[in-house]
């Protein structure tokens, strides 16, 4: 199909603005072709992805994770690995465009999908803070029998669980990736427990202070953008030809 056209629906979908200001999405290297038909989807475009299609005539690669995340020139001075990448991908002429907090904010995106997946109840925004998103189980665990829900339900090898707050789970917050700093705001709006990704030391520890409940998703789980978005682009066009590459690589749990 007309690229400009399934841009344009993608856009029209998953707008810049319901993005972040500073996020990075949209075009990241190379022009548009004309016509395309053939995608990769994946979550990060790396070697590993571009050595599984290299036999593979590509017209567009979609990522989540912006492939240049800050300034080109930055970049390109200071980490060499990605600077021979990104050269090589400019060679081979193949765009790749990004869909990124677009997609974690949007209306049947990122979080979204993943309140689904749970069987969530009255999804809704946290206090008008897009990327977060709130719901009710239908009914109610005990914490570490809803912690084993979650794991088995999004098909994670782990999750691990701060258990300082209440026993019993109803409401539950959720922010795919690095949110767990929207704890707060999950407390304050009287959820029971916030699912995030990437704690850091010290929000763990506020959150401890907080008396609170947190579970940790890997932010690998992102990868459920692969798929969402597979389903997505053969609505717009089913005669696309679509490769769904999921490379993410889980630590190694010793």
């Amino acid at each position: 199909m007309k690229t400009s056209k399934l841009i344009f629906k993608l856009r029209k979908i998953f707008p810049k603005k319901n993005g972040y200001n500073h996020d990075f999405s949209g075009l990241q290297v190379n022009k548009f072709k004309k016509n395309t038909n053939y995608i990769v989807i994946c979550l990060d475009f790396d070697n590993d992805v571009l050595n599984k299609i290299k036999n593979k005539k590509i017209d567009l690669v979609i990522t989540h994770h912006p492939l240049i995340y800050g300034s080109k020139e930055k970049i390109l001075n200071n980490d060499e690995v990605k600077k021979k990448f990104i050269k090589k991908i400019e060679n081979l002429k193949i765009p790749v465009y990004s869909i990124h907090t677009n997609f974690d904010c949007s209306n049947g995106g990122m979080n979204d999908t993943i309140a689904n997946i749970l069987n969530l109840k009255k999804i809704s925004i946290l206090d008008n803070n897009k990327i977060v998103r709130g719901g009710y189980l239908q009914n109610e665990m005990e914490i570490k029998q809803f912690s084993k829900y979650v794991k088995k339900k999004l098909k994670l090898p782990y999750v691990f669980l701060i258990n300082k707050g209440k026993n019993k789970i109803k409401k539950v917050a959720i922010c795919a990736g690095s949110g767990a700093k929207f704890f707060i705001l999950a407390k304050k709006q009287k959820y029971d427990i916030f699912c995030s990704g990437d704690a850091v030391h010290h929000i763990r520890h506020d959150i401890v202070c907080h008396k609170y409940n947190y579970l940790e998703i890997p932010h690998e789980i992102e990868k459920i953008f692969i798929f969402k978005m597979k389903k997505i682009l053969k609505n717009i066009d089913k005669k696309l030809n679509i490769f769904c590459v999921d490379n993410q690589k889980m630590p190694e749990l010793l």
